[in-house]
């Protein structure tokens, strides 16, 4: 049984890397093109930042091995590469993901499973199950959770030459609110708060004049210092922030 698992832990790594590899290789070739490039290339060639395959990599490791009941490895490996692409500073559409995933799975196979939008649906799910293994609470996760908001609020109040270390922050923030019990504050209200911490962190000035910034995007004040609060406690690292104050 061990002999099994580490073969399928093994297994998911490999695909992470060909789904990686598939992505690069992939523009105006064909399916089976793209996979058999793929299967040749190696981390350093395909246009990618190193620390992303890996980190991703050694998460699908942890998580196959601590995935509780069966699972899809090719599925896992591309929920994996989401998760980990939200935490680097280079974010990557589901969409891409899933269709690179479904040229290695051409290779491999010689056909491919259902269509794009399932597997989409597929890998959300798996998604859900990785974040609760790690200890999230996503069961209020949805077309409205609070990450979704981060990219028009940094469009509003971030100034252009620091939005992407903001936004980058924000969303690091974002991820360990969801291992808070939120379910009674809006999601607008956590992504403001998540951005406001950033934007202190970065030293970058949000808009004060005539009114604060997050009162005219209608964010709710009290809401937001008490979110803050709880991210503050929850990573150990405290500080009172400035903009409470």
């Amino acid at each position: 049984m061990e002999n099994e698992l580490e073969g399928r832990i093994r297994f998911t790594c490999l695909l992470v890397r060909e789904t990686f590899a598939a992505w690069v290789n992939e523009v105006n070739v064909s399916a089976r093109s793209a996979a058999e490039a793929s299967a040749q290339a190696k981390p350093d060639d395909i246009g990618i930042p190193p620390s992303l395959i890996i980190d991703s990599t050694c998460f699908a490791r942890q998580a196959a091995a601590n995935l509780k009941g069966e699972f899809r490895p090719s599925i896992l490996a591309e929920a994996c590469i989401f998760i980990v692409s939200k935490t680097n500073n280079y974010l990557l559409r589901l969409r891409t993901i899933c269709d690179s995933g479904r040229l290695v799975e051409a290779r491999r196979s010689g056909r491919i499973n259902g269509t794009l939008e399932e597997r989409m649906s597929q890998v959300l799910a798996m998604e859900m199950r990785v974040l609760t293994m790690c200890g999230f609470i996503v069961n209020r996760y949805d077309e409205q959770r609070a990450h979704r908001f981060l990219f028009v609020l940094s469009e509003i109040v971030v100034p252009q030459e620091s939005r992407s270390t903001v936004l980058h922050s924000a969303w690091a923030y974002l991820n360990d609110a969801c291992m808070l019990d939120l379910d009674n504050e809006r999601p607008f209200d956590i992504a403001c708060a998540g951005l406001a911490l950033a934007a202190q962190d970065a030293s970058v000035s949000l808009p004060s004049h005539p009114i604060p910034w997050f009162e005219a995007v209608g964010a709710k004040t009290e809401a937001m210092e008490r979110i803050a609060f709880k991210i503050y406690e929850l990573i150990n690292e405290w500080t009172f922030p400035q903009w409470l104050e």
